[in-house]
């Protein structure tokens, strides 16, 4: 059950935001947060969390988080024009 105030994510969701994270100013961190349900740092720590604990527990699935973060690690660069 996840934490209050955390929001349940599918394992995409949860690739999408930390890539979206990953590239977006710190200042736009906390509006990336907002956006996958996150309404404050203590509810997405709380996510993280959550996924690591997950993400450490099962390997296959870390495998295809791996996976998902690539993807959209180049789909967010493509968009942004890089190369």
């Amino acid at each position: 059950m996840p934490a209050q105030g955390a929001p349940e994510l599918t394992l995409e969701q949860y690739a999408a935001l930390r890539a979206r994270r990953s590239v977006a100013s710190p200042e736009g961190v906390p509006a990336v947060n907002r956006h996958y349900g996150s309404n404050d740092a203590k509810a997405a720590g709380q996510l993280d969390h959550r996924w690591d604990q997950r993400l450490h527990d099962n390997v296959q699935e870390k495998l295809r988080y791996d996976e998902l973060l690539i993807r959209f690690g180049e789909w967010l660069a493509a968009e942004q024009g890089e190369p």
